[in-house]
């Protein structure tokens, strides 16, 4: 987006509200077209965003409008790992030229100061284009099911009734135990209440 001064003031405030994990440079090789430099970029940026990239994936594009600047600007937000040290290294290898080096301008949590200061440094009255975008674009929330018209996935049926593994050990089993002992109701029959009659005892007399 080509802008003017006070375009490019409010965008990097809106920049420096945001969070962001890396601002690096990335120059690109002398005598490529504008488009050229850009389905590169667009395809670099597609794999940290395959490769590190969450749903708050964002990114923002700086080129400055100046005849002897060779190199991008890039804001990345939004990552859940990665390393800038290889995706600089990718960045050589997508232009075809391992010498260049790209590098690391800002990287939260490390670096001390603050975004706005940095980003003033950088572009503070230069004329400069950019492109911001904010949200995946290869990645979505939402998950895709293959499943027929009673809504059950293909080879549903067998997780309902799975069949049973091979090396899975047998069920023991517990048989109750019959013993011919008479029911409850029974025991008035079987069972009497003894007495026992008290004997007198007895007493031996010595002589």
């Amino acid at each position: 987006m080509k802008s003017s001064e006070a375009v490019n003031d409010g965008f990097i405030k809106a920049c420096s509200s945001l969070q962001w994990n890396w601002l690096e440079f990335l120059p690109w090789v002398t005598g490529m077209t504008v488009a050229e430099i850009g389905g590169k970029f667009r395809d670099w940026i597609g794999e940290i965003e395959r490769a590190d990239g969450t749903m708050d994936f964002r990114w923002a594009l700086i080129i400055p409008r100046d005849a002897k600047s060779r190199e991008l600007y890039v804001l990345i937000g939004g990552l859940s790992s990665g390393s800038w040290w290889f995706w600089t290294r990718r960045w050589a290898a997508i232009m075809g030229d391992r010498q260049l080096r790209a590098g690391l301008i800002y990287g939260f949590p490390r670096e001390k100061r603050q975004l706005a200061l940095v980003l003033r440094e950088l572009l503070g009255g230069k004329r400069f284009d950019f492109e911001m975008r904010i949200g995946p674009k290869t990645i979505s929330r939402s998950r895709t099911m293959d499943v027929d018209e009673s809504g059950m996935p293909a080879g549903g049926e067998a997780l309902l009734t799975p069949e049973p593994r091979k090396d899975a050990k047998p069920k023991w089993t517990c048989e109750q135990l019959l013993l011919p002992y008479p029911a409850p109701r029974d025991l008035a029959k079987v069972v009497r209440p003894a007495h026992t009659e008290p004997r007198a005892a007895s007493r031996k007399v010595r002589q």
